[in-house]
């Protein structure tokens, strides 16, 4: 038992550090500045986990102060997972003037817990509506921006009602400052709301960054809906025929988007027609099995793994280096001691990596030896040169990828599956090219489902491929002017899908932003944290989730209070007044922060740790009777 629970605290320590801005600083980032795997289910997965290692370690219990900034899915989840952890007191800040707005204002854009996830292996089937693992807390079905949006809300709301989690919406904060006092640290934020108040400070013992990933790429400033404000059906109306369109990037985003135009009359949440129900795989050309879907995408992943880029950014985890590094190691061994050759595009990544690492060494390439690498510790263990390496191979790694990936596809055969369902379906009215940078449309970009909606579409014809970097685009009556690599070719219309790109939209003072964090990921965030329990059954054990052990107790508060055969169940008399005490203790919070600290841990801590367990009429009572409070705040309650 304990080395079981030493283990528990040496991984509740590494993910503290994996998702803090820098040490002792207290100021945390709800995405652990993951670049890739940023479905909403990879973040809640994220989320709680964070939220889980935050209250094991005791850096958050009932007598702390947390400041969440941003109310959409991660901030929701956050708050969620350490209020029911710890009941401690939240402030919850949105720039918006409602939570989850993004999601909220996207009723054409399907959102589901696994289409775009990766990892599921046989459970891997993107019609499911449902996550394959149930999620302790939003356990949300697949559905609309919009709909998805509502179900999250509608759990939130109970848990808001019960908790001491207080919501400040069309708030931003422009600065977080980190000031060391003694033996402790003051983290203090700086808020405004525009056309209300100035701005206003307070003092927080965590501060968590919730804002998500950054916002949509438009460097030509096209005028274009983005990802999640497009998929209207009036959008994709030909204006001529045939109109020529052009897409230019090619991540998921981008394989929806041409989808809307391929497809006469596609909604988003149809993609899952595109899921083979079974894949016959060919090798040598003829027919050499037929597998199920479930079999088919692990089969699919499986071959995706196998690969020389995968193996490289992947396979050789370990230590204090990158997977990089390590591959790189592990190739010079075995081409210097025993005279392996290596495939032209990984020679390719292998010789990028030994100019750059030469460089920065100081040492010609016939200097840099197996002994020598396996010695350095600037190589092995210096996140900052590690970053700067992986960005210097970028394109190399991408190219490997995308050739890489065709390869891999070409191994199984969909036409006989999809060419009498979808010819008659492609529409003619479109002359359709995507543009990436990548040789093939492939990239290591694109889900698992999204590489087979492309290999079904590139059959089919329905698009033509440029390669190459866009230099620059132009606009006249005729339309665009796009020159792409040294040539230039001309569209009726231009979309850009080129990701998000961070923001820097907080100043963040004597925190030590990590850059390297972007850069070299945060996979151990996303980790399942289990334990084995012992059965009535001899010598048979269950996995039981941690977090959901960490959860339980708040989950079964909020049921109880709002079940009418709870023994503290609220009247609707009572619950409307909880609510009312509530929004009337957000006002006290944002006027004068320490006061109401001070009163919230002497007058409205129950038992069970809720507000809306006191005598609210007493306690309005006794509020309204304080002169001070009157002269101060000038409210009443009814």
């Amino acid at each position: 038992m304990q080395r079981l629970r030493t283990e528990f605290d040496d991984l509740a320590q590494d993910i503290i550090e994996e998702a803090s801005y820098g040490p002792h600083t207290n100021v945390y980032n709800s995405t652990g500045f993951a670049a890739s795997d940023i479905s909403i289910y990879h973040q809640q997965i994220r989320c709680l986990n964070i939220a889980w290692a935050l209250t094991s370690r005791k850096i958050v219990n009932s007598s702390s102060v947390v400041s969440i900034v941003g109310a959409g899915p991660s901030g929701i989840f956050m708050a969620g997972a350490l209020s029911l952890m710890s009941n401690c007191i939240i402030y919850l800040y949105e720039r918006e003037k409602k939570i989850l707005s993004t999601f909220r204002n996207s009723p054409y854009r399907y959102v589901s817990p696994n289409l775009n996830s990766q990892g599921l292996f046989e459970h891997y089937d993107p019609r499911h509506e449902a996550p394959w693992e149930d999620f302790p807390l939003f356990n949300w079905s697949a559905g609309s921006g919009a709909e998805v949006a509502s179900q999250i809300e509608s759990e939130f709301q109970k848990i808001l009602l019960a908790r001491p989690i207080f919501l400040f919406t069309g708030c931003e904060i422009t600065k977080i400052e980190c000031e060391k006092i003694r033996t402790e640290r003051k983290l203090t934020l700086t808020a405004t709301r525009p056309g209300k108040e100035p701005k206003k400070e307070s003092s927080s013992n965590v501060i968590i960054t919730a804002t998500g990933f950054g916002r949509e790429s438009n460097p030509f400033n096209i005028i274009d809906f983005s990802y999640w404000n497009s998929g209207q059906p009036h959008l994709y109306t030909p204006r001529k025929t045939p109109e020529r369109i052009l897409i230019s990037g090619f991540g998921d985003s981008g394989v929806v988007e041409l989808l809307h135009y391929v497809i006469n009359g596609f909604s988003h949440e149809r993609i899952v027609d595109f899921s083979p129900t079974h894949v016959y795989k060919y090798e040598n050309g003829q027919p050499s099995s037929v597998e199920r879907v479930n079999g088919f995408y692990l089969s699919l992943e499986q071959s995706i793994q196998s690969t020389n880029y995968h193996q490289i950014v992947y396979g050789h985890e370990g230590n204090d280096s990158i997977s990089e590094i390590n591959w790189f190691v592990y190739a010079l061994f075995h081409i210097q001691y025993n005279g392996y050759a290596l495939p032209s595009l990984a020679r390719s990544v292998f010789n990028k990596m030994m100019t750059f690492i030469c460089r920065e060494l100081r040492l010609k390439s016939s200097s840099l030896t197996y002994q020598r690498m396996s010695d350095s510790n600037q190589v092995t263990s210096d996140k900052s040169f590690q970053r700067q390496l992986r960005e210097s191979i970028s394109k190399e790694i991408s190219d490997l990828a995308s050739v890489e990936l065709e390869r891999v596809m070409s191994g199984f055969d969909f036409r006989a599956l999809y060419a009498d369902t979808l010819d008659n379906k492609v529409s003619a009215n479109f002359d359709l090219f995507v543009n990436a940078v990548t040789p093939t449309p492939f990239s290591d970009k694109l889900s698992l489902y999204n590489l087979v909606v492309v290999w079904i579409l590139r059959e089919l014809r329905a698009f033509k491929y440029i390669s190459g970097r866009i230099e620059s685009i132009a606009f006249n009556q005729s339309g665009y002017r796009v020159r792409i690599g040294n040539k230039m070719h001309s569209f009726d219309r231009v979309a850009t899908r080129y990701g998000l790109v961070k923001t820097r939209s907080i100043d963040i003072m004597h925190c030590a932003v990590v850059a390297e964090k972007e850069i070299l990921g945060s996979g151990g965030l996303l980790r399942q944290i289990e334990k084995r329990v012992e059965t009535e059954q001899e010598g048979v054990y269950r996995r039981v989730s941690v977090v959901s052990e960490a959860l339980a107790e708040g989950k079964d508060f909020v049921r109880r209070m709002m079940s009418r055969d709870g023994e503290i169940f609220l009247g609707e008399e009572k619950r409307s007044l909880a609510g009312a005490v509530k929004r009337f203790v957000e006002a006290i919070a944002l006027v004068d922060r320490p006061f109401f600290e001070r009163m919230w841990k002497k007058y409205l801590r129950g038992q069970e740790g809720s507000a809306v367990l006191i005598d609210m009429r007493q306690f309005s009572h006794w509020m309204e009777s304080k002169e001070s409070f009157r002269r101060k705040f000038r409210l009443k309650l009814d």
